[in-house]
C-alpha cells in the first residue's frame, strides 16, 4: 500500500505581478497560515513518515512546502525535489509518468502543484471522481493498494481518497 498526497500551493501574493511574473510569485499572507494549518494536520494524520516530495519550481510551490514541513516532526529526512516539470505545463498523464518512475519505491509521496492540473489529477486516479473543487492549500489523501509506484494506474478501484482537507476546516 502506497499514500499520493497531492497538495495545491497556498494562496499566492499578485501584489508585484508585472515585476515579479507568474513563476516568482510568493505566498499572500492567507497562502502562509494555511500551509502552516495543513502542515500541524499532516503532523498530527498518523500518515507520517512523509518520503519524498515532488514540488513544481514555482516560488509559491517551494515556499508552501517549507511552510508545511516545518511543521512536521522528523521533516529534515523527507527528500524534496524541486520539478520544472510540475510547473503549470504539467498534465495528469505527465505527473503519473513520474510517480511512475520514482527510485527507491517510497511509501508515501507528496505532489505539490498548480490549479487546475492537481484537481484533474485527484480526480483521474479514483474510479470516480468526487472532487468539484480544490481550493488554495488543499490537500486530497488519496490511498493507493499497489505494490510499487510503477503499477499507478489512473481510474482504478485501487486508489480511494482517504481524506480532502481544506485548511479553513482545520
Amino acid at each position: 500500500m502506497k499514500h499520493l498526497f497531492l497538495l495545491r500551493h497556498g494562496k499566492s501574493d499578485w501584489t508585484d505581478y508585472e515585476t515579479l511574473g507568474d513563476f516568482k510569485r510568493p505566498l499572500a499572507k492567507r497562502g502562509r497560515k494555511a500551509a502552516a494549518r495543513i502542515g500541524k494536520y499532516l503532523n498530527g494524520s498518523g500518515f507520517e513518515p512523509l518520503d519524498l516530495v515532488l514540488c513544481s519550481s514555482s516560488e509559491r510551490t517551494r515556499e508552501t512546502w517549507a511552510r508545511v514541513s516545518v511543521q512536521l516532526t522528523g521533516s529534515d529526512h523527507i527528500k524534496v525535489e524541486a520539478m520544472d516539470a510540475l510547473y503549470h505545463t504539467a498534465t495528469t498523464d505527465s505527473v503519473v509518468k513520474l510517480l511512475r518512475e520514482v527510485k527507491d519505491n517510497p511509501r508515501t509521496i507528496v505532489v505539490v502543484g498548480h490549479f487546475p492540473w492537481i484537481m484533474a489529477l485527484a480526480n483521474d486516479l479514483l474510479d470516480r471522481p468526487g472532487i468539484d473543487e480544490f481550493p488554495t492549500c488543499a490537500l486530497a489523501c488519496i490511498r493507493c493498494d499497489i505494490a510499487r509506484w510503477k503499477d499507478l494506474e489512473t481510474g482504478s478501484t485501487n486508489n480511494r481518497l482517504e481524506q480532502f482537507v481544506r485548511p479553513r476546516s482545520l
